[in-house]
């Protein structure tokens, strides 16, 4: 079923327009398909903030983190703020942020480790140093639990 809107047809998740041309959604389709080409789901990392989703996988043995900020445009940005920071334990140095549409933002080095500004708009992770100890909600037996894991973060 198709609806005509100005010039667009509207599929059923259709990310491009009557004439082939790529609608906003496409760069952010390709993002994600992009960054969780063959990734494997690890689990959801909890960050402390309920409002604050951090979703862990594995590409190629290498991992991927997905962050973004549970946000609705009908949210009172003075009861709950549109971005929250966040650290993630593990360096700042090597790691790669790469924003919904694929654009380098700069990994910035907190206290926690890797600090981020989180928004409506996932942020893809990988990169990074070192051995990570993350506490994830396993997706295999959706229990809470730590593991060590000593991925290469090149």
């Amino acid at each position: 079923m198709t609806a005509r809107t100005t010039g667009t047809t509207i599929f059923s998740g259709g990310i491009t327009d009557n004439d082939g041309r790529p609608k906003l959604a496409y760069a952010a389709v390709n993002q994600l398909m992009t960054e969780l080409d063959r990734a494997r789901y690890v689990g959801t990392w909890d960050t402390g903030d309920p409002n604050v989703a951090v979703q862990v996988f594995l590409n190629d043995g290498k991992p991927v983190v997905v962050a973004w900020k549970k946000v609705d445009h009908k949210d009172d940005p003075a009861v709950k703020p549109p971005t929250s920071a966040i650290g993630l334990p593990f360096a700042a140095a090597g790691a790669k942020v790469m924003d919904i549409n694929g654009v380098e933002l700069p990994a910035t080095a907190g206290s926690a480790g890797l600090q981020l500004v989180v928004s409506g708009a996932p942020l893809y992770v990988t990169g990074g140093a070192g051995r990570v100890r993350l506490r994830i909600r396993c997706a295999a037996c959706c229990r809470s639990r730590s593991r060590k894991r000593s991925p290469s973060w090149r």
